[in-house]
């Protein structure tokens, strides 16, 4: 679960500059009213939990799956079915995943 939290960490450092410097905001017709300090603290927050969401729910399925799985007989049987189980699933969860974590946020912010 750290990696969850340290892929949020990243895009809160590396975009840092977008909170201190403040991102271009956009009128409705796309004209550029100006620069704000607020709107670029949000993107960077809203862009750190999807991430977080994403990889989080990549490193916590997974698991809980195959810790159900171990009770199956068939898998008590042939303990070489865990690792290729873990690996596909945890591709299944990100391809399912990725457009889930997109999609979270609107991709243009209205004022509040």
């Amino acid at each position: 679960m750290w990696f969850s939290s340290l892929s949020a960490f990243s895009v809160m450092v590396v975009r840092s500059e977008e909170a201190d410097n403040g991102i271009r905001v956009f009128d409705s017709n796309s004209n550029p009213v100006g620069v704000s300090k607020a709107a670029g603290s949000k993107a960077i927050k809203e862009t750190a939990l999807s991430r977080a969401t994403l990889f989080g729910t990549i490193a916590a399925f997974p698991p809980l799956l195959l810790a159900l799985l171990k009770r199956v007989t068939l898998v008590q049987r042939n303990p070489m079915i865990i690792a290729p189980v873990q690996h596909i699933s945890t591709a299944i969860i990100f391809v399912l995943m990725i457009p889930v974590s997109f999609s979270l946020f609107p991709q243009f912010g209205k004022n509040t």
